[in-house]
């Protein structure tokens, strides 16, 4: 009776002893739910504001939040409209992809896209890729033109989520074939911790561990 007990209390020692192991370890990665900071992947992308120009960089054209989640925002369901006026016209933006085969929310013709907004940050940069960053200019349809680049790196503050980020971009195509864009993004960002190889270690032995005394239990009984 004694020697069972013994080993039922050996037992439970090991699932514990696995369990703590297993919560440690999905500790160090778990995502990081608050509206900002963080290093690591970005899983919240936020525009707060920030500045447009064409041809001329110094003739710049602000704008306010965009109001939505680009990282969360894929293909042409990240549509914002009348961002600002540009030419007495109302300028639109979404994120087209090369999956979407009507990425032209706004009318005009659909051009060629990018990748889904996706970044990296560290302590002090962040690169993303905005590729995807498509515009369209007019009413009535109107014309659509990417200007979107990747990578695009500016500076994050891991401790508020604060960013800045600028880049410009060859129009091809449309009305303004040939004409330079210039953007400038400033906003806050979230980032999740990236799993180290140790971290993944941690947490196998931990599961396997558990799942070696409950095997090891029903052997016994």
């Amino acid at each position: 009776m004694n020697e069972e007990i013994y080993k039922m209390k050996f037992t439970m020692t090991k699932i514990a002893a696995g369990l703590v192991m297993a919560v440690a370890a999905s500790g160090a990665y778990a995502i990081d739910e608050a509206p900002d900071g963080g290093i690591g992947t970005v899983v919240d992308f936020n525009v707060t504001g920030g500045t447009f120009a064409m041809a001329d960089p110094t003739q710049t054209i602000s704008f306010g939040p965009l109001g939505w989640d680009m990282v969360d925002a894929g293909g042409a369901t990240g549509s914002k409209a009348a961002l600002f006026q540009f030419f007495f016209k109302p300028v639109n933006v979404f994120t087209n992809t090369p999956l979407a085969t009507d990425d032209a929310p706004f009318g005009g013709a659909a051009v060629p896209g990018g990748n889904f907004v996706t970044g990296t940050t560290t302590a002090s940069t962040i690169t993303m890729d905005l590729s995807s960053w498509t515009n369209n200019w007019g009413t009535n349809g109107g014309t659509n033109f990417n200007t979107g680049l990747s990578p695009v790196t500016g500076t994050y503050d891991s401790t508020t989520g604060a960013f800045s980020l600028s880049w410009s971009k060859i129009i091809v195509g449309g009305s303004f074939d040939g004409n330079e864009a210039f953007w400038t993004f400033n906003g806050v960002a979230a980032a999740a911790p990236v799993p180290e190889a140790s971290t993944y270690g941690m947490m196998l032995a931990g599961l396997g561990l558990v799942g070696f005394a409950v095997r090891r239990r029903k052997l016994i009984a």
